[in-house]
């Protein structure tokens, strides 16, 4: 029974995700800016973390948050420095990056299963943007996949690093993010 309510559950998640995806405008985003949004959604999602501490959050549930929030900075971090040297990039380049994009949607993912972080409600602005978050990821690794398709076992990428694009490119097309969401990343961006 538990495994069934788990499965609805992420059934639900997926349905809301992809529904979220579907509707409203489009935001755009090349790839050499998308390691600076995914410090700015990392700084925003920080910056929740201390709100619902300064609200009287109990403790148990922020250490667990703070936690995910340090291991999102450390992801994050690492695509934006991946990505700030690169005037192009080709199949290796994609390697590296989808592994640490692939880190922070399993952060976040990871929270959008706990039924704590979905008991502060859907109208939560950290629900919205950890939702958001794993829409966003979701749909870089989808971007770059469908580019840079994975080569079959025992095809080895050529030394040079195979298919090359310019970064700015690469276009990663995302949802509008809901209000609150945007005011979150938008008020991170200025940190």
């Amino acid at each position: 029974m538990r495994k069934l309510k788990v499965f609805g559950l992420i059934g639900l998640l997926l349905t809301g995700s992809l529904s979220q995806a579907g509707c409203g405008d489009k935001a755009k985003i090349a790839l050499d800016r998308a390691g600076a949004f995914g410090v700015n959604f990392t700084t925003a999602f920080n910056d929740q973390v201390l709100a619902l501490k300064a609200a009287g959050a109990p403790q148990d549930k922020i250490r667990a948050w703070e936690e995910a929030g340090a291991k999102l900075k450390i992801a994050t971090d690492s695509v934006r420095d991946y990505l700030a040297g690169l005037k192009e990039v080709n199949e290796r380049d994609v390697a590296q990056v989808t592994g640490k994009i692939g880190q922070a949607l399993a952060i976040v993912n990871g929270l959008l299963t706990n039924k704590d972080f979905l008991a502060l409600g859907e109208g939560n602005t950290f629900v919205q943007l950890t939702r958001y978050g794993a829409v966003a990821f979701t749909q870089a690794g989808l971007t770059l996949g469908v580019l840079f398709p994975p080569r079959p076992p025992g095809v080895a990428v050529a030394e040079s690093g195979g298919k090359t694009l310019p970064i700015k490119s690469v276009v990663i097309e995302l949802p509008a993010p809901p209000p609150a969401v945007a005011l979150a990343i938008q008020a991170a961006s200025g940190k």
